[in-house]
């Protein structure tokens, strides 16, 4: 991944449990409505790729999550404009511990995986929270 952060991290997860799951931990860590976005694909979103590359996100990336929503995955995001980094990370813990796939960490053999091993310092493409908050369980 590019050392310039994403404007979005994004998780596609197998199942809706996983992303609501994922979904509530966020607004317990204190994240709001406006940072946060939950989308299945019980319907069909058109341009999902497009506007992810609006956003900034490079296009192979943005290719993966349409393919994952296509592939019948929610989708979870986190807007990571105007946060603090701790709060960037804890975001990404929140995605990792439930699951979420992204675009970048790569099986050995070079398919997409998860990372359920991935920390606060692995890169991820995954508003505002004060870098003190703590997680539930924390």
């Amino acid at each position: 991944m590019a050392t310039q952060q994403n404007p979005v991290l994004i998780g596609a997860f197998q199942n809706h449990a996983q992303a609501q799951q994922a979904f509530d931990e966020l607004r317990q860590a204190g994240f709001g409505f406006d940072y946060l976005g939950f989308s299945e694909p019980d319907k069909k979103h058109t341009g999902f790729s497009k506007s992810l590359i609006d956003l900034g996100m490079p296009e192979e990336e943005a290719r993966f999550y349409e393919r994952e929503y296509d592939q019948g995955h929610p989708i979870v995001t986190v807007r990571t404009q105007g946060l603090h980094e701790d709060s960037i990370q804890k975001a990404q813990i929140i995605l990792n511990r439930n699951s979420a796939r992204d675009a970048n960490p790569k099986t050995p053999d070079g398919s997409y995986g998860y990372k359920p091993e991935a920390g606060p310092d692995t890169e991820s493409p995954y508003f505002d929270l004060h870098p003190k908050t703590k997680l539930p369980g924390e």
